[in-house]
């Protein structure tokens, strides 16, 4: 395995970016943004000289992003291509994660890697871009679509949820979008495990939570329902009502698929895919006891 002191990291402050630093203390962080100077974050690169760079920022608003198109395209489309050169020419790995939302949503199966992307939005197209950059160049690593990312730090659907069941009596939640969930503390674990084949090119790999495929709707009823085991005051599973993406206008249109074949990592990575649930469980604990 890889010595954690030639690891760094960007986006640390993230739900991902911060449950690689809480599970390696040692790992090195990026302080420089990619939408302020990217001559600084390749300057901190050089310092640094890590053997594995874990790509975590990101921009992650999808619905601004159809408004900001120009910051959107910037961190998740160009940053990737200096990134990838600097890892190509200084031999190290890169590991960046991407997005279901490179798809369209209208496949009836799980979309498997070798699927041809066609992203519906923005934030689908930015980093759809990013993917494509690091094709551009010869750079050892590992690209990662995920999906749903749920972390015990930073804002997410469940804390949102939980905080929105506070404040009102009534919740309307999407479901007829359909996923999993990905625990941020799993992204991180591969992140910084994974062997890296010797081939000069990045690979491509799917990876989301197990379980059953399920929505929007069904993770909030479940949410709420298990953090009333925790104390919390705000309203029930039963004060939670389905509604169609059509009743839910938003800048950004949604995938409605957004399942993910993870068939690849299970044959070569030799980490086990938890249920979503217990991602869940762990959000809402985390979340309820810091209030």
């Amino acid at each position: 395995m890889i010595d954690s002191k030639t690891i760094a990291v960007t986006g640390a402050s993230g739900q991902v970016g911060s449950a690689v630093l809480n599970q390696d203390s040692a790992v090195q962080s990026l302080s420089s943004r990619f939408d302020d100077d990217m001559d600084a974050v390749l300057a901190e690169l050089h310092q640094i000289s890590p053997k594995r760079l874990i790509n975590a920022a990101a921009y992650t608003q999808v619905d601004r992003a159809e408004a900001e198109h120009q910051t959107a395209f910037q961190i998740n489309g160009d940053a990737l291509l200096a990134l990838s050169n600097w890892c190509g020419a200084n031999n190290s790995e890169l590991i960046h994660f991407s997005t279901d939302y490179v798809f369209n949503g209208q496949a009836k199966t799980a979309y498997l890697e070798h699927d041809a992307p066609d992203p519906i939005n923005v934030y689908g197209r930015s980093k759809l871009a990013g993917e494509q950059a690091i094709g551009q160049h010869h750079c050892r690593g590992l690209i990662i679509r995920t999906s749903w990312v749920l972390g015990s730090r930073g804002r997410n659907f469940v804390t949102t949820i939980l905080r929105a069941g506070l404040n009102r009596s009534r919740l309307q939640v999407v479901d007829d979008q359909w996923g999993r969930p990905t625990s941020a503390e799993l992204l991180a674990l591969v992140a910084r495990t994974v062997d890296i084949p010797t081939e000069q090119t990045a690979q491509l790999m799917h990876l989301s939570d197990a379980g059953e495929p399920t929505t929007w709707f069904e993770i909030a009823r479940y949410a709420l329902s298990r953090a009333r085991d925790y104390g919390y005051t705000g309203i029930g599973a039963s004060c939670v009502d389905p509604i169609k993406s059509s009743g839910y206008p938003t800048a950004a249109r949604r995938p409605l698929n957004s399942l993910l074949d993870c068939s690849r990592f299970d044959r070569s990575v030799g980490l086990i895919r938890r249920p979503w649930q217990e991602t869940v469980d762990r959000v809402v604990e985390q979340d309820v006891n810091n209030w």
